[in-house]
């Protein structure tokens, strides 16, 4: 089971959050990843 899930909402963004606002998602995935051993 994950310990540690966390949701953005992205204004203006479909179903494709990668592709339509990648720098939205980088920016969150690198803050997420920031703390990972």
């Amino acid at each position: 089971m994950a310990r540690d899930v966390r949701g953005v909402p992205i204004t203006q963004c479909g179903h494709l959050c990668q592709e339509e606002r990648p720098d939205v998602v980088n920016r969150e995935l690198l803050d997420f990843l920031a703390d990972w051993n």
